[in-house]
């Protein structure tokens, strides 16, 4: 599978209209600061098709909460882990259509803020689906959406911004007492800040 590690995806120049900023068919996607569209790009990082796929560590910036930070659509599985997402509608968007129960499903210590939805699964979730250490705030609608009896463990609720400069596309933490500190204590892993 294709690997993509410690790279800038800067799509917010005008006149991309493509739907993803990284497409992921199979692989991994590690450590790359990824910056959407003001218009256009629905989704900063895409994991589609019947392979696993490895999302690490990332930083994905939105703009006008418009899109998904990362969308993951393949059936064979997941790792979403380490992430930093703001200001986008979702920021974790799963659509797992014909996912087998065997499937891993992890969505562990990422950091989301600002949107409608923290995590949003539509379809399938697997009777092994980990959903821990999350740390999210600043949503409009909920937190969670549509994960019915999928338990979550350990999350931390946001009540502040945790990002430095998110705006301007610093998502290394705070040290906010609602925000950064309190994603610092809650245990969620910080990815690299590529500058």
């Amino acid at each position: 599978g294709a690997v993509a590690i410690d790279c800038e995806i800067d799509m917010s120049a005008s006149g991309h209209a493509s739907p993803f900023c990284v497409e992921l068919i199979n692989g991994a996607v590690h450590g790359c600061r990824v910056i959407l569209a003001s218009s256009g790009a629905s989704s900063g990082i895409y994991g589609p098709g019947a392979n696993f796929v490895s999302v690490t560590g990332n930083s994905v910036i939105g703009y006008n909460n418009w899109g998904a930070g990362i969308y993951l659509a393949g059936n064979a599985g997941f790792i979403c882990d380490g992430n930093s997402v703001y200001n986008v509608s979702r920021g974790i968007l799963v659509s797992l259509v014909g996912a087998t129960t065997a499937a891993t499903q992890q969505i562990i210590g990422n950091t989301l803020y600002t949107g409608a939805s923290g995590v949003e699964i539509n379809g399938l979730v697997t009777a092994g689906c980990a959903i821990a250490y999350n740390a999210i705030g600043g949503m409009t609608t909920a937190r969670y959406t549509n994960i019915g009896d999928t338990p979550t463990f350990y999350d931390t609720i946001l009540t502040a911004d945790p990002f430095i400069d998110a705006a301007n596309g610093d998502l290394r933490l705070n040290t906010a007492a609602g925000g950064g500190a309190l994603a610092r204590r809650a245990g969620v892993r910080v990815p690299a800040l590529l500058t």
